[in-house]
């Protein structure tokens, strides 16, 4: 799926998406889900993989299966114990 995605609530991804994500809300990527394009979220909790910019206004998650390809803007607040930030 490809595309631009705005939305004031939360947001799960479990498939591929390739685009921009904007949401006012929590962003979800779970062990399946692959992103590649920008995002914008509030709070962002991963397990999949983020290829591109990932901007979080709030709390950011990485979970020990999530990895991260391109620029993360904001804190990193949690990363499990094998997360991959590149």
């Amino acid at each position: 799926m490809e595309g631009i995605i705005r939305s004031e609530g939360s947001i799960r991804i479990d498939g591929s998406f390739s685009g921009d994500i904007h949401t006012a809300g929590r962003l979800v990527i779970g062990k399946s889900g692959r992103i590649e394009g920008r995002i914008d979220c509030m709070d962002c909790e991963s397990e999949g993989l983020v290829l591109g910019e990932l901007r979080v206004a709030g709390l950011l998650s990485l979970k020990a299966s999530s990895r991260v390809d391109g620029e993360i803007h904001g804190a990193v607040r949690g990363v499990g114990p094998v997360g991959v930030v590149w």
